[in-house]
């Protein structure tokens, strides 16, 4: 009887350690989200941008293919190679070098794509909201739709180019992570891409490779 009550009496303190895991993982993965907009406004070259707040499944969603099928389109998606961004912004071109995967670059795109949709980082992290309000940048849906040719067809593209940014899935050592990102600049002129993110000695997260998932 002793043992059953040591038993139960440690149970709160194992939610407890659960929870500060989990949180602990959730901070680490806003920094290295916070971290890398950062490092993209940065070099943004003068380009206005808006960023979106919702976990928009028309970007990221492969919950409706099926397992198998979705199985083989992560594997293949593995497989293929890296480019190289060297720590650039990752839309002011990559050299044209592939450099192939890790076996800890696929194991985080595996974790990456089994979940199956995309959390938007925006919505989940105050430390990207603070970024952006620091770099004077809108952010939410409603500046989207301020900006947007789907809401205003007169404007022919955008107004500014709105881009989104996903929670990374961050290595068991805290040192890289992949995340995904995007930008339009028009209803049908967009692109979306998986970024390899490293941190570097002074704590930031900055690309180091990318992979093209989509275009349009």
């Amino acid at each position: 009887m002793a043992m059953r009550y040591l038993v139960f009496a440690g149970l709160p303190i194992l939610a407890l350690m659960a929870s500060g895991c989990t949180a602990d993982l959730q901070e680490t993965r806003c920094g290295a989200a916070s971290s890398y907009v950062a490092h993209e406004l940065s070099n943004a070259d003068g380009e206005k941008l808006v960023y979106g707040s919702d976990d928009d499944a028309s970007t990221f969603d492969i919950t409706w293919i099926s397992e198998g099928k979705r199985a083989e389109m992560i594997s293949s998606f593995v497989e293929e190679p890296w480019i190289d961004v060297r720590g650039r912004s990752i839309w002011q071109g990559a050299d044209s070098n592939s450099i192939g995967k890790t076996t800890a670059d696929s194991s985080l795109l595996r974790k990456l794509f089994e979940t199956g949709k995309a959390t938007n980082a925006v919505q989940q992290c105050p430390s990207v909201r603070k970024v952006l309000n620091d770099h004077r940048i809108d952010y939410g849906e409603g500046a989207v739709r301020a900006v947007s040719a789907i809401e205003d067809p007169n404007l022919g593209q955008h107004s500014k180019t709105i881009a989104d940014v996903y929670l990374p899935i961050v290595s068991d050592d805290g040192q890289s992570a992949v995340l995904l990102v995007s930008r339009s600049w028009a209803p049908l002129a967009g692109a979306g891409v998986v970024v390899k993110i490293e941190r570097q000695d002074n704590g930031e997260w900055t690309p180091t490779r990318v992979q093209q998932i989509w275009v349009s």
